[in-house]
């Protein structure tokens, strides 16, 4: 320092020299910024360590400005020393003060923008832990959805392998019912019937409890002849309002057995379906089962019948849907999985469709409803004496005669007839 008080000359060089160092600084502390403003976008995917070391280079860069600042002040007052007497040569260095406190102000600029820089690096820092934290949520549910995705691909090639089974098996028993126009059974079943008078079902007395109708009283046939029987549940029907003049019948093209062919299963057509269609346009004695207890609604015949290609609602859901379920016989030998594979192949595109029949009433049969109601307990006799020999039948339609009564009662004697065989063997 002495040196420069004895070379004025010397101590003006060593201030153009901070000078233009002061101006090279500024020019770098304005190229980092614009760096930084360019790769703000890309912090987030700094490694940490990068930002680090920029910090760092930008702190030592803030020391050595600092350096140099505390060099041009140093450098200021011996110009002052050196130039007393000379006022000539004080303005080239004038705004040297100026000049500084401008540093100054870079240097504070360039640690807030490094407190800026550190904090958007915690917030990159934290979103990328989320991200990658997404990320593997989003791979581990990939995964599963793809595994998922396969095994419900494998269920719907076993599945179609099922259908195409089935679909063999029922085109080798031929269609169930022939082909014929569709019935409008909308209109069928909004207009009013052609049977007069209205028939009050609250005023009707049960006929039968607890068993099924199989047979009747053989005073009864004696006297009626021939008894067409329609005998058929609620849960099958689908009345039009207003009564009971008027209904639709929904019933199964096929049904499964899966006892059949050593518990492996097997289809069959319908015996209701096919007694339906050989009886269209016949008259028949309706049976209707309320819960426990039988019921008679009169003669009805059915004026025709179609396949029910879509629901509507003229035949409520649940119609279809107890039918559909019914199906499959010996539901304890099938698996629930199974069922469910039935259920599907009623779908628009599945080989199975429901039946409905539009049966009409046209009249009700005063005395022969007298004559049962005037047998009930005989009725319930041999009706319940059927059901414990094991009696089953196959069909809704039955055909009851005074001359099939007469074999099965041969091949089936009363208890008081084979009692009284018994005691004659005994006497002689």
């Amino acid at each position: 320092m002495d040196g420069l008080s004895e070379d004025p000359e010397l101590a003006h060089e060593i201030l153009k020299l901070l000078h233009n160092k002061l101006r090279e600084a500024r020019q770098e502390l304005q190229d980092i910024e614009l760096r930084t403003k360019r790769s703000g976008s890309e912090i987030a995917l700094l490694d940490s360590s990068d930002l680090q070391q920029q910090n760092d280079k930008l702190r030592d860069e803030l020391a050595d400005l600092r350096l140099r600042m505390s060099a041009a002040a140093e450098g200021e007052d011996i110009k002052q020393t050196l130039l007393v007497g000379k006022p000539e040569s004080s303005t080239p260095d004038s705004n040297v003060e100026e000049q500084l406190q401008q540093l100054n102000d870079l240097i504070a600029n360039a640690n807030e923008r490094i407190l800026k820089n550190n904090s958007r690096l915690k917030r990159y820092k934290s979103k990328y832990r989320e991200l990658r934290s997404e990320k593997v949520g989003l791979e581990l549910s990939l995964s599963t959805t793809t595994a998922d995705i396969e095994r419900e691909t494998q269920s719907l090639k076993e599945h179609q392998s099922r259908v195409l089974a089935v679909e063999a098996e029922l085109s080798a028993l031929g269609p169930p019912a022939p082909q014929v126009p569709q019935f409008d059974l909308a209109a069928f079943m909004s207009t009013r019937g052609s049977m007069v008078g209205h028939l009050d079902v609250t005023t009707l007395q049960p006929l039968l409890k607890s068993t099924p109708l199989l047979e009747l009283p053989e005073a009864i046939l004696t006297q009626f002849g021939p008894v067409d029987l329609l005998v058929i549940r609620p849960e099958e029907v689908a009345w039009a309002d207003g009564g009971v003049d008027r209904a639709a019948l929904v019933t199964q093209p096929y049904r499964f057995d899966p006892t059949a062919r050593k518990n492996t299963g097997t289809w069959t057509v319908n015996s209701s379906l096919n007694d339906l269609i050989d009886n269209v346009g016949r008259a028949q004695e309706l049976f209707i089962r309320q819960q426990d207890d039988w019921y008679y609604y009169g003669t009805y015949q059915c004026v025709g019948y179609s396949p029910l290609l879509e629901t509507s609602d003229t035949i409520p859901h649940s119609v279809v849907r107890h039918v559909t379920q019914a199906t499959a016989i010996h539901k304890d030998h099938i698996a629930p999985v199974a069922l469910k594979f039935i259920d599907s192949l009623y779908t628009p595109e599945g080989p199975l469709k429901l039946q409905y029949f539009a049966l009409e009433r046209t009249g009700f049969h005063r005395e022969f409803y007298e004559a049962i109601r005037s047998s009930v307990k005989e009725l319930q006799a041999i009706n319940a004496a059927a059901a414990k020999r094991g009696k089953t039948v196959s069909s809704i339609i039955r055909r009851l005669s005074l001359k099939e009564s007469s074999k099965k009662r041969e091949r089936n004697p009363s208890p008081g007839l084979v009692s009284s065989t018994h005691k004659s063997k005994r006497k002689k």
